[in-house]
């Protein structure tokens, strides 16, 4: 469970720290505001090591929303549909051709390789 956990910890942080990174080049404010949805028991994980993130990254706040699994396409099409998706979400792995079609995802490849923080080797 411990490993179950820091693995979320550790994919949060990097989805985080990312959009951080993308945020700070176009707004010079300290701090930084990420919304989050997360999805069923996943999401109440991450919600729990929030504040362990915050201590490390004191800059950036993270507002989640919870969500079940039961209503999250829906809500996710219907946030993509209004313009107004959050920074982050859990997305369900057969949802992933739905959403690439849509144009809904961002590449995060050129986010990790220039990055001096984030191992390549260390995510999947």
């Amino acid at each position: 469970m411990i490993r179950k956990r820091r693995l979320y910890f550790n994919l949060f942080i990097l989805s985080a720290v990312l959009f951080a990174s993308f945020a700070c080049k176009e707004n010079n404010s300290k701090e930084v505001t990420v919304n989050f949805w997360g999805m069923g028991a996943e999401g109440e994980i991450v919600q729990k090591l929030i504040p362990e993130f915050t201590k490390e990254y004191p800059q950036i706040r993270v507002k989640t929303q919870m969500i079940p699994w039961t209503a999250a396409q829906e809500k996710l099409i219907s946030a993509y549909a209004g313009k107004n998706l959050p920074d982050i979400f859990q997305l369900g792995n057969t949802w992933i051709p739905q959403f690439v079609a849509l144009n809904a995802l961002e590449d995060l490849d050129s986010w990790v390789n220039e990055s001096t923080i984030i191992k390549k080797k260390k995510i999947f």
